[in-house]
């Protein structure tokens, strides 16, 4: 008889722990902060990047002189062989594959430098247009200091009345966590394009693989422009989220069923903000 017993007893205290737990979040709240998680994470992918890329970059240089070693010894011998081997044809083929080479060769020598220059250049025209850089701390600052503040609302209605909100708030929260992921994915993938992908240019050796290193100025060209709408998105998304949040959550003042629809109708809002956030920039 002990183990139902036991059992019965976990389920009554279960929850009066899950609601003493959220009471002591509640009243921590001035306490605690979100102490710059994002930009840790990102700061740690940065310095780790820095340092892949230096030795990604002499294997790109090492990758080019072969390729060009390779290109230039073709282009020569067929120039020779094939086409009459005379001064004039060799000279010509010789600058023409120069100048190839010289070109991929100033890109992988300076380009590095020049690629991030490229993207953080795009990050500030975004952060220009929408009047603030993109910080993934304070999405996440502010979707949870407003989901605590509804929470708090909840609770002064009651136990049961926290209960029943519990679930949209949850969702709430998991919304901002997921908007915050999108804007730190972002800043993550243009730090790899612009420090780890540097050795797709060693590819520019050789008119056979220079397709490959084009492409690689493509995508740091387009991670540049993700990055700048997401900047975008999220400036007037997370604002239009807190607009209509203060807006309305007067409503919540007056009676429960007023509460629960400021609940949903924010919890909608971000919802949207999130799904924006994912699919306008997947689009640009």
């Amino acid at each position: 008889m002990a183990g139902p017993k036991k059992t019965q007893l976990g389920w009554a205290l279960g929850p009066a722990l899950f609601f003493v737990a959220l009471s002591w979040t509640h009243t921590a709240q001035a306490q605690l902060s979100i102490d710059n998680v994002p930009e840790t994470l990102i700061e740690a992918f940065r310095f780790h990047l820095d340092k892949w890329s230096e030795v990604l970059l002499g294997f790109a240089k090492k990758l080019f002189f072969a390729l060009a070693s390779i290109e230039l010894t073709m282009s020569l011998a067929r120039a020779y062989y094939e086409e009459g081997g005379t001064f004039d044809r060799v000279g010509a083929v010789l600058i023409k594959r120069m100048l190839f080479l010289g070109f991929w060769s100033t890109l992988l020598f300076f380009g590095p430098e020049g690629i991030r220059n490229l993207v953080d250049s795009f990050a500030a025209l975004g952060a220009s247009a929408s009047g603030q850089a993109l910080d993934p701390t304070g999405i996440l600052e502010q979707g949870l200091g407003l989901t605590l503040e509804l929470m708090s609302l909840a609770f002064d209605e009651g136990v049961l009345e926290s209960a029943a909100l519990f679930f949209p708030l949850t969702i709430l929260a998991i919304v901002f966590v997921f908007a915050t992921a999108e804007v730190v994915g972002a800043l993550i993938d243009a730090y790899i394009v612009a420090s780890a992908g540097i050795v797709m240019l060693g590819f520019g050796g050789s008119h056979w693989t220079a397709p490959m290193a084009e492409n690689y100025l493509r995508t740091a060209v387009g991670a540049g422009i993700h990055l700048m709408v997401v900047n975008l998105v999220a400036a007037v998304g997370m604002r239009a989220v807190l607009e209509i949040a203060y807006v309305i959550k007067g409503v919540g003042d007056a009676d429960f069923p007023g509460l629960v629809a400021v609940v949903l109708y924010v919890t909608g809002a971000a919802m949207l903000f999130a799904y924006l956030l994912r699919r306008v920039p997947a689009m640009v």
